[in-house]
């Protein structure tokens, strides 16, 4: 039986790198368990289209391992730019109409809660994120010096270029903002962070942001929540499936205060807060 797969399928199959050797790292079994959903993907998309009894979605894995491996056995080297960077991920067609399909559900809710969508540069300034000197984020930054000697980063996060944003429309001296509160702004960015990629977690990834600016009372967090358990419904999960936890250092420390424990002591114990 000749093969029905085009040079195309091969060279999609080996994007999702070679079958691991050997007992793998923690790292090496993430990436071994996205191959094997995009191996599974592909091999299900593939049974569909060739609607052959004969070709089960284990022959056409088969099939695939035997041709990428005949491929790298005829002297063809595999060039390493190939592969997207350690921690990124491709999108075709298939993946891009389920990314699509949950970004429309974000905007749809964001949109019918009254929030306005924003954007930015994915490229910052270092000393945005060094004013947050100390928390971990900073040792985590795609940072560089560009070509006209300015220390750049990829956003790592979206709340301080919305800080940024909502600064450039504010009087400096008199703290006045130039726009009408309260500013109600989503978006979803692509952010980076250097870090160990895990499962759900890669070094480039998009987030959902919904920000409330100018509300002093706890409105705006009530909103945000019944926002968040809108989306849900409307893609189908409910509290059976996932739940909102509450959490409020405020409300931790008023707890402790009235037990006698005073925000910034120490224990002479250990020295600890």
């Amino acid at each position: 039986m000749s093969s029905p797969f085009t040079p195309e399928h091969v060279a999609e199959w080996a994007s999702f790198g070679p079958k691991p050797k050997g007992k793998p790292t923690p790292e090496q079994q993430v990436l071994l368990t996205e191959r094997k959903k995009k191996c599974k993907d592909m091999a299900s998309r593939l049974v569909e289209e060739l609607n052959d009894p004969a070709w089960t979605e284990k022959k056409v894995q088969t099939e695939l391992d035997r041709l990428v491996e005949e491929a790298d056995k005829g002297g063809v080297e595999r060039p390493e730019y190939l592969d997207g960077p350690s921690g990124t991920r491709d999108f075709y067609p298939p993946e891009m109409k389920v990314q699509n399909w949950l970004f429309d559900h974000f905007r749809e809710t964001a949109k019918i809660f009254g929030f306005q969508e924003y954007d930015a540069p994915v490229l910052e300034h270092v000393k945005l994120y060094e004013r947050k000197a100390g928390e971990e984020i900073v040792d985590q930054m795609y940072n560089f010096m560009d070509k006209e000697n300015k220390h750049v980063t990829l956003r790592p996060e979206m709340t301080p270029t919305l800080a940024r944003m909502v600064l450039n429309k504010t009087n400096l001296q008199t703290g006045e903002v130039r726009l009408t509160l309260p500013l109600k702004w989503f978006s979803i960015p692509q952010c980076w962070r250097f870090e160990t990629t895990q499962r759900g977690r890669k070094r480039e990834h998009y987030q959902w942001n919904m920000d409330i600016v100018g509300v002093e009372h706890v409105h705006a967090e009530l909103e945000l929540l019944a926002a968040a358990c809108s989306f849900f419904r409307s893609v189908g999960i409910g509290s059976d499936i996932v739940g909102i936890k509450v959490n409020s250092r405020a409300v931790l420390e008023a707890v402790l205060s009235k037990h006698g424990i005073k925000k910034g002591e120490k224990d002479p114990k250990d020295g600890g807060d």
